[in-house]
């Protein structure tokens, strides 16, 4: 039992120490170099979050090998090399700086390259003897009254177990892709639906009008000529802008906030022309005026 138990245990601990050091020979920044740190240290400070991440799809992978007998290396290169994908996809959508960090070619190939290395130690170790467990069960007297075939089929419904738990860390990775970039996608979903309110808007006579989007509420914003134009204008809005009004995440409803001009204070009159008059020196204290009468 412990003989098939140990291998397995030994090959993920290796697979993830390897992946660390092939990430830390290639400068992949899962984890900061800080001064006066052992290498060992920081090797394993890269290890958690690999660890962390890869566990799930690994022990998945594990329970379906050791069902099913797979022990094919291309198997196991494969599932390495899928995990460093989803990796990739989960550390370029993160929020900045570590997408920046991240969304180049050459930190693609690394994780590929920590997957496939990986993949193959894990595959040296343990990988190769998949399907000895159900057998070592048997032998040990923990098989309940099954028998390898029967242990089989119970380490697939394993399988199925672990692999819904095993769609965790897709969950999280369909969470970063959404929620995590920078903008995040709410927001720029907002400033698109705001973008086109003002053409919508503009192009139907509102020029004055803005939309504004804040917390799901639509802000109808901008300055009227006068009250009766802006509870008009804002009733048109209403109508321009009912296909937006409920989309979820967008906008729930319409507020208006709009104002009214001010009043500005009387320009001074322009000199109205006088037909055969014409006004060419005025000066004063002593009013020297001189006009011309045509």
């Amino acid at each position: 039992m412990r003989r098939s138990v140990w291998p397995v245990l030994a090959g993920l601990v290796l697979a993830v120490l390897g992946a660390s050091a092939f990430a830390k020979i290639f400068a992949l920044p899962l984890a900061d170099v800080r001064s006066s740190e052992l290498p060992v240290w920081h090797l394993l400070r890269t290890a958690m979050p690999i660890a962390a991440f890869a566990l799930p799809g690994a022990i998945v992978a594990i329970l379906l090998g050791e069902s099913r007998r797979v022990r094919g290396l291309a198997f196991w290169i494969f599932i390495g090399a899928l995990l460093a994908a989803l990796a990739y996809l989960t550390l370029a959508s993160n929020g900045a700086p570590a997408r920046s960090a991240f969304q180049s070619s050459k930190s693609f190939m690394t994780l590929l390259g920590m997957g496939f290395f990986g993949g193959f130690l894990y595959w040296l170790v343990a990988g190769r003897h998949s399907g000895h467990l159900a057998a070592a069960i048997e032998r040990a007297g923990f098989a309940g009254g099954l028998d390898e075939h029967g242990l089989r089929r119970r380490c697939r419904l394993c399988t199925a177990a672990a692999l819904l738990i095993g769609l965790l860390p897709l969950a999280l990775l369909g969470w970063h892709m959404i929620y995590r970039p920078n903008p995040m996608l709410p927001a720029v979903i907002s400033a698109r639906a705001e973008s086109a309110a003002a053409q919508m808007l503009a192009s139907d006579g509102l020029p004055w009008a803005k939309l504004k989007i804040d917390d799901h509420v639509g802000h109808i914003t901008g300055v009227a000529p006068d009250a009766a134009a802006r509870t008009a204008g804002f009733e048109k809005a209403k109508l321009i802008l009912e296909p937006m009004v409920g989309l979820p995440g967008v906008v729930a409803y319409l507020q208006n906030d709009t104002t009214v001009a001010e009043v500005g204070s009387p320009t001074a009159a322009s000199p109205v022309a006088v037909p055969g008059l014409s006004i060419t020196h005025i000066s004063r204290p002593d009013i020297d005026t001189d006009l011309d009468v045509g």
